[in-house]
């Protein structure tokens, strides 16, 4: 039985909220310019509908915690990160970016 949380604890959790907010920012981004920008190509669709199941399920399983009873968070989560790695590293450049415009 674990008592305390150590601090790489704390530092995992730290790890995984920044990666989720800059997978958020590069999945909406990417959204964005599909449905409103209309840049449609048939096979980046497939992936973006792919994608948005994975993004769906974690948020899902964050929501409600019955939905990984047999399959733990952490696992799940590695497992998503094979698809929505690539959201994480458009979310970086698109905040770099960001920053950039504001920093000029």
């Amino acid at each position: 039985v674990k008592l305390s949380s150590g601090i790489t604890d704390h530092i995992l959790k730290l790890l995984y909220m920044t990666l989720s907010f800059f997978i958020f920012i590069g999945y909406t981004g990417k959204l964005y310019e599909n449905i409103v920008k209309k840049e449609r190509k048939g096979e980046y669709l497939l992936f973006l509908g792919f994608s948005g199941f994975w993004l769906f399920l974690l948020i899902l399983a964050a929501v409600l915690p019955s939905v990984t009873s047999s399959f733990d968070t952490v696992r799940l989560y590695q497992t998503s990160l094979l698809t929505l790695s690539v959201f994480a590293i458009l979310g970086i450049k698109k905040i770099t970016s960001l920053l950039k415009i504001l920093i000029t």
